[in-house]
């Protein structure tokens, strides 16, 4: 398991609606992002489909399907367990 910052530790608790998550590069924004899709899926608490991180990245698509299947793989559950990751341009 990884070690949460404060600020990183909100983001992982939340369970609300809508949710921004702006810093700057190297905060960890994708490590807690992945984090808290990974344990909302593992909870139960998404429908397929309705978890949507926009990037303006294309390279960070990859980098989010990664880690999300990583925090998954930790705690026993398939890598792809009813998720899917996309580029979204604004």
């Amino acid at each position: 398991m990884i070690k949460l910052r404060p600020g990183q530790r909100e983001v992982a608790a939340y369970r609300g609606g809508l949710l921004a998550v702006p810093a700057v590069p190297g905060a960890g924004k994708t490590t807690v992002l992945a984090h808290l899709a990974a344990d909302l899926i593992q909870e139960g608490l998404h429908k397929p489909g309705r978890i949507l991180i926009v990037t303006v990245m294309n390279s960070a698509v990859s980098n989010f399907s990664r880690r999300i299947g990583d925090f998954l793989e930790e705690r026993g559950l398939p890598r792809t367990a009813g998720y899917e990751v996309n580029a979204c341009f604004l």
